[in-house]
């Protein structure tokens, strides 16, 4: 499935080194949910209603709220609710998939409905390093093939898009303890996708987050994030770290705006990703694949690389594993837009928008659209100074859009 990484990763020299400038903010969120907040993983509460390219799909969280963090402390079913947080669990283990009436069948896929805190044993479950509760996701040499490749990973209900997001992760690669220890094989045969930004949309993920040997070093560990979005045929590396230690935990902060839409048609994309304090890859533009199914995230061991039944064992140990989405704030948004090109105000604003250009061109034009992506509002600016009318639109979140036969700005306007 991924095997164009392996082209895009070893043939194609990309300027990321260990440490890059952020040049980008993260865009505000524009929907607002009840689970949001910048402090607390996300709660996806019912009726959880998600916007996908401008529709509303109510996502079935049959009959429970769910909470975003499956970290080593956390019971796979939540003390408050008595439902299970994650919605599958995926691994193999014909053994276990009999025990159930009817047997688990196909990929042995584990529905949230069946999960207990157990886990999926010897695959999924809770386990101590040292005085260290993870969650132990563990692919053990031999098994058989799970949707077609050595994987064992928990999965989560779907995200909400146009949203700033945040996933915190900890997580070793491997247990010096004799059994789980990781192996260094040569590099690019044995590529491990542990995150991942999924939907059924399309085959690859949105974004993934891969390990492999160090080319540079082939003692230590890499890290590398891959994106296939906005109708790209292939996937790309958008970014890398190397000289990472096995059997030793690692921090990873990834923070994104989730969006499908082009920059061109409005849409705010944006994807960081720290490891070990590190930012290590900064892309604007589409962060969710084009398709009318939701995403979820993933994490966990996935041998993409390779098909079962694989001789090694694999095991990754998450200490953290939680998402956060963040509610919609109007702190920092300015009273006057200013960029290179235009200026807009009053912002909030309840009547009109003023714009002002730094110059005119025979193609400069004005739109406004909601944040389903609908445009409202379409003017040709022939003047310095144009003033435009909302006062029939409703308050909420709204973007602007200035271009010229040169270039094009979207920012983000409040309507009180």
């Amino acid at each position: 499935m991924f095997k164009i990484i392996i082209i895009a990763f070893y043939l194609i020299l990309f300027a990321f080194g260990n440490s890059l400038a952020q040049i980008y903010a993260m865009p505000s969120s524009v929907i607002n949910y009840p689970g949001a907040s910048a402090t607390l993983p996300f709660v996806a509460i019912e009726p959880y209603i998600i916007n996908i390219q401008g529709v509303n799909d109510t996502i079935n969280l049959y009959g429970s709220s769910r909470t975003f963090d499956y970290s080593g402390n956390v019971p796979f079913i939540n003390q408050g609710t008595g439902y299970s947080d994650p919605a599958m669990m995926q691994a193999w283990d014909t053994a276990f998939a009999s025990s159930f009436l009817p047997p688990l069948s196909g990929d042995f896929n584990l529905p949230g409905y069946l999960i207990t805190n157990a886990g999926f044993p010897g695959r999924i479950e809770k386990h101590l390093i040292g005085v260290a509760p993870t969650n132990m996701t563990r692919y053990n040499a031999g098994n058989g093939t799970t949707a077609g490749c050595p994987r064992s990973k928990i999965l989560s209900y779907a995200v909400p898009p146009l949203t700033h997001v945040k996933w915190e992760l900890e997580l070793s690669f491997g247990n010096a303890d004799g059994t789980n220890d990781w192996i260094l094989h040569h590099t690019g045969t044995n590529q491990v996708l542990f995150w991942q930004l999924k939907s059924n949309s399309q085959g690859n993920p949105a974004i993934s987050a891969n390990v492999d040997t160090d080319d540079q070093d082939s003692t230590k560990l890499m890290i590398y994030f891959a994106q296939r979005t906005g109708g790209a045929p292939n996937a790309t590396v958008i970014g890398e770290i190397h000289g990472l230690q096995r059997h030793a935990m690692i921090p990873i902060v990834i923070e994104a705006f989730l969006d499908e839409r082009l920059t061109s048609n409005g849409g705010m994309g944006l994807f960081q990703a720290w490891v070990n304090g590190t930012l290590v890859s900064e892309v604007s533009g589409p962060t969710l694949v084009f398709g009318t199914n939701p995403h979820w995230w993933d994490f966990g061991v996935y041998n993409w690389s390779n098909t079962a039944p694989y001789p090694y064992t694999m095991s990754i140990f998450f200490k953290t594993a939680k998402m956060f989405v963040f509610p919609i704030t109007t702190a920092g948004i300015a009273e006057t837009i200013i960029s290179e090109s235009f200026k807009a105000y009053p912002n909030p604003t309840s009547e009109k928008i003023i714009i002002e250009i730094s110059q005119i061109y025979s193609q400069s034009a004005f739109s406004l659209s909601d944040i389903n992506g609908h445009v409202l509002i379409e003017q040709v600016l022939n003047s310095i100074r144009t003033t435009i009318d909302i006062s029939n639109l409703h308050s909420g979140v709204y973007f602007i859009k200035v271009q010229n036969q040169k270039t094009f700005e979207v920012n983000k306007i409040i309507i009180k």
